[in-house]
């Protein structure tokens, strides 16, 4: 069944969405958490931080929300963790070593 293009009714009066837009919204944080957990091999020391706090707030809204993107949330949040120990064994090597 073909609708030509045509926005495709979404159940609710007054609103249409193009169509393969229905669904649940991404959760904003934890698209944000993913861009700074990736965003550290650019920016190394100044995603880390927001990538950890960003996900965590992400994982509780999504629970309170219902909305999508936890598997982000859960990425952000792990590569931000990974950076950080890897910033911290930075430091105590160069302390070391220096």
């Amino acid at each position: 069944m073909s609708t030509g293009g045509q926005p495709v009714p979404t159940g609710v009066p007054g609103q249409v969405s193009p169509y393969g837009q229905e669904g649940r919204p991404t959760n904003s944080l934890a698209i944000t958490a993913m861009s700074c957990g990736i965003a550290q091999i650019i920016f190394w020391p100044f995603a880390t931080i927001p990538a950890i706090i960003c996900g965590a707030r992400a994982l509780g809204q999504i629970r309170r929300t219902g909305e999508d993107g936890s598997g982000m949330a859960k990425l952000g949040l792990a590569l931000g963790i990974i950076g950080l120990v890897i910033e911290v064994v930075a430091v105590i090597l160069i302390i070391k070593y220096v």
